[in-house]
């Protein structure tokens, strides 16, 4: 049988490195965002502001001389606002007047990130379903790291069956799993290693899903994962 996990000592072991900015981030509990969740909350927190990034291909700020009409920027709003009433049917009528493909597919991975991230899975599936919002494998991608983060199990389960990529990783080289791990979030890191997430991998600092869930006290996290056979 494989000795559980002693918390204190892993947690010691950890804290004695050394770290940068990343993981200074995590030690105070602040949580940690991907460059696309950065966008999405600057946008969710600020009028008419960018929508999430995706891939190499994002709108620009309103003081760009190229971000639109005041139109465009109160369709956005209002877009937000159905995202988080819950309000898939306005949600699917508002991306369907937007007539320029690039911008509908930018305003529609923005939605599916949102929705994620509050746990709205009529809005993602409704998203998700209609083909002519041309979701990529990018906005997939930072939709299911949104859902890991915040404990949406079951979005992370259909962002899975419509092909978000359980590899995928973000600015730091962290996965899904790891996010999971550190937040705590069992039922994703459970799904997550379901869908066949690699335990062993670490983000560019060094560290696993295992190492940040036992720096956080997750020991239901930590001893899933060693479950698994991960290794520190």
């Amino acid at each position: 049988m494989r000795p559980r996990i002693c918390l204190n000592q892993l947690s010691a072991a950890f804290a004695s490195k050394s770290y940068g900015p990343y993981e200074a981030e995590k030690r105070t509990g602040i949580v940690s965002r991907t460059p696309e969740e950065k966008k999405l909350f600057r946008a969710a927190n600020r009028p008419a502001s960018a929508v999430t990034r995706s891939g190499s291909k994002m709108l620009r700020s309103p003081n760009s001389s190229r971000t639109g009409t005041p139109q465009s920027h109160g369709l956005q709003q209002t877009l937000l606002a159905a995202v988080t009433n819950d309000d898939s049917e306005t949600v699917v009528e508002i991306l369907s007047r937007i007539h320029d493909p690039r911008r509908q597919c930018l305003v529609a991975a923005q939605a599916l990130a949102t929705a994620a991230k509050n746990g709205s899975e009529p809005v993602c599936r409704a998203i998700l379903d209609n083909t002519d919002f041309d979701c990529r494998q990018t906005d997939l991608d930072s939709a299911l790291f949104c859902a890991a983060q915040f404990g949406n199990v079951s979005i992370v389960c259909l962002l899975l069956e419509k092909g978000a990529n359980v590899h995928s990783t973000d600015a730091d080289g962290a996965t899904c799993l790891i996010l999971a791990a550190f937040h705590g979030q069992l039922e994703c890191v459970t799904q997550l290693l379901l869908a066949g997430a690699c335990v062993d991998v670490s983000d560019s600092d060094g560290y696993t899903a295992l190492m940040w869930a036992a720096f956080k006290g997750r020991t239901e996290t930590a001893n899933t994962l060693l479950q698994k056979g991960i290794r520190t």
